[in-house]
Protein backbone atom coordinates (compact mmCIF):
# COMPACT_ATOMS: atom_id res chain seq x y z
CA UNK A 1 0.00 0.00 0.00
CA UNK A 2 1.57 3.21 -1.00
CA UNK A 3 2.48 5.87 1.44
CA UNK A 4 -0.24 8.72 1.79
CA UNK A 5 2.75 11.46 2.99
CA UNK A 6 6.58 11.92 1.71
CA UNK A 7 8.77 10.88 3.84
CA UNK A 8 10.09 14.85 4.32
CA UNK A 9 6.52 15.50 5.03
CA UNK A 10 6.33 13.22 7.93
CA UNK A 11 9.93 13.97 9.18
CA UNK A 12 9.21 17.29 9.84
CA UNK A 13 5.90 16.44 11.41
CA UNK A 14 8.30 13.79 13.53
CA UNK A 15 10.50 17.02 14.43
CA UNK A 16 7.57 19.46 15.26
CA UNK A 17 6.33 16.65 17.66
CA UNK A 18 9.46 16.81 19.55
CA UNK A 19 9.61 20.21 19.48
CA UNK A 20 6.05 20.50 21.02
CA UNK A 21 6.66 17.75 23.21
CA UNK A 22 9.61 18.72 24.81
CA UNK A 23 11.71 16.07 22.95
CA UNK A 24 15.56 16.48 22.64
CA UNK A 25 17.03 15.48 19.10
CA UNK A 26 20.15 15.37 19.57
CA UNK A 27 21.13 11.76 20.57
CA UNK A 28 24.85 12.31 20.70
CA UNK A 29 24.50 12.16 24.62
CA UNK A 30 22.74 8.84 24.29
CA UNK A 31 24.50 5.30 24.79
CA UNK A 32 24.64 2.87 22.06
CA UNK A 33 21.22 1.62 23.61
CA UNK A 34 19.36 4.41 24.35
CA UNK A 35 20.28 5.78 20.75
CA UNK A 36 18.99 2.22 18.74
CA UNK A 37 15.98 2.42 21.25
CA UNK A 38 15.27 6.02 19.73
CA UNK A 39 15.76 5.78 16.31
CA UNK A 40 13.35 2.21 15.89
CA UNK A 41 10.98 4.65 17.71
CA UNK A 42 11.69 7.32 15.62
CA UNK A 43 11.02 4.84 12.57
CA UNK A 44 8.43 3.57 13.84
CA UNK A 45 6.25 7.03 14.57
CA UNK A 46 7.47 8.32 10.77
CA UNK A 47 6.63 5.31 8.94
CA UNK A 48 2.89 5.58 10.79
CA UNK A 49 2.62 9.14 9.80
CA UNK A 50 3.80 8.50 6.04
CA UNK A 51 1.39 5.64 6.30
CA UNK A 52 -1.67 7.96 7.22
CA UNK A 53 -2.69 6.38 10.32
CA UNK A 54 -0.70 8.69 12.72
CA UNK A 55 -1.79 12.39 12.04
CA UNK A 56 0.47 15.21 14.00
CA UNK A 57 -1.98 17.85 14.70
CA UNK A 58 -2.33 21.31 15.26
CA UNK A 59 -3.40 21.27 18.90
CA UNK A 60 -0.15 19.08 19.79
CA UNK A 61 -1.98 15.58 19.45
CA UNK A 62 -1.81 12.60 17.40
CA UNK A 63 -4.36 11.34 16.29
CA UNK A 64 -3.88 7.06 15.59
CA UNK A 65 -6.69 5.43 13.32
CA UNK A 66 -5.98 1.63 14.28
CA UNK A 67 -4.96 -1.11 12.01
CA UNK A 68 -6.41 -4.26 13.66
CA UNK A 69 -9.44 -4.98 15.09
CA UNK A 70 -9.87 -5.12 19.00
CA UNK A 71 -10.11 -8.85 20.14
CA UNK A 72 -13.61 -10.28 19.60
CA UNK A 73 -14.43 -7.86 16.79
CA UNK A 74 -14.00 -8.35 13.31
CA UNK A 75 -13.32 -4.50 12.18
CA UNK A 76 -11.22 -2.45 13.58
CA UNK A 77 -12.37 0.59 16.28
CA UNK A 78 -14.18 2.82 14.33
CA UNK A 79 -13.15 5.98 16.21
CA UNK A 80 -9.85 6.95 16.18
CA UNK A 81 -7.34 7.57 19.51
CA UNK A 82 -6.76 10.53 20.19
CA UNK A 83 -3.09 11.23 21.68
CA UNK A 84 -2.51 13.81 24.45
CA UNK A 85 0.22 14.90 26.91
CA UNK A 86 -0.70 14.10 30.23
CA UNK A 87 -0.95 15.66 33.52
CA UNK A 88 0.47 14.83 36.89
CA UNK A 89 -2.31 12.44 37.45
CA UNK A 90 -1.26 9.63 35.47
CA UNK A 91 2.36 9.72 36.76
CA UNK A 92 0.40 9.01 40.04
CA UNK A 93 -2.11 6.71 38.59
CA UNK A 94 0.94 5.13 37.47
CA UNK A 95 1.91 4.46 41.52
CA UNK A 96 -1.17 2.55 42.13
CA UNK A 97 0.56 -0.63 40.07
CA UNK A 98 3.58 -2.56 42.31
CA UNK A 99 7.40 -2.65 41.13
CA UNK A 100 7.11 -5.65 39.61
CA UNK A 101 4.03 -4.28 37.46
CA UNK A 102 5.77 -2.99 35.22
CA UNK A 103 3.87 -3.20 31.81
CA UNK A 104 0.51 -2.17 33.80
CA UNK A 105 2.34 1.03 35.03
CA UNK A 106 3.48 1.65 31.68
CA UNK A 107 -0.01 1.08 29.77
CA UNK A 108 -1.60 2.93 32.54
CA UNK A 109 0.04 5.91 30.84
CA UNK A 110 -0.52 4.89 27.45
CA UNK A 111 -4.27 4.74 28.83
CA UNK A 112 -3.98 8.37 30.09
CA UNK A 113 -2.48 9.59 26.80
CA UNK A 114 -5.50 8.48 25.26
CA UNK A 115 -8.60 8.87 27.38
CA UNK A 116 -9.36 5.04 27.71
CA UNK A 117 -9.80 3.02 30.70
CA UNK A 118 -6.74 0.48 31.19
CA UNK A 119 -9.11 -2.98 29.92
CA UNK A 120 -9.63 -1.20 26.25
CA UNK A 121 -6.04 -2.08 25.82
CA UNK A 122 -5.97 -5.29 26.82
CA UNK A 123 -8.56 -6.34 23.35
CA UNK A 124 -5.80 -4.26 21.34
CA UNK A 125 -3.88 -5.60 19.05
CA UNK A 126 -0.11 -5.29 19.54
CA UNK A 127 0.55 -3.73 16.42
CA UNK A 128 -0.98 -0.94 16.99
CA UNK A 129 -0.11 -0.89 21.18
CA UNK A 130 3.52 -0.69 19.94
CA UNK A 131 2.85 2.59 17.52
CA UNK A 132 1.30 3.87 20.94
CA UNK A 133 4.00 3.09 23.44
CA UNK A 134 6.61 4.15 20.48
CA UNK A 135 4.96 7.53 21.12
CA UNK A 136 4.90 7.24 24.94
CA UNK A 137 8.44 5.66 25.02
CA UNK A 138 10.08 8.52 23.11
CA UNK A 139 9.09 11.46 25.06
CA UNK A 140 9.10 9.78 28.62
CA UNK A 141 12.82 8.59 27.41
CA UNK A 142 13.79 12.69 26.52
Amino acid sequence: MPNKIDKETALKDFERFCEDWDIDLDDSDFDEDERSDFRKMKKQIVRKIESGNLVYNEDESFTYSCLKPLKGETDPPMEPLNIIRTRGDSWMNMDSYKEKQQIHRGMSKVAAMCGKNLSFFSKLDDIDIKVLQAVQNIFLGS
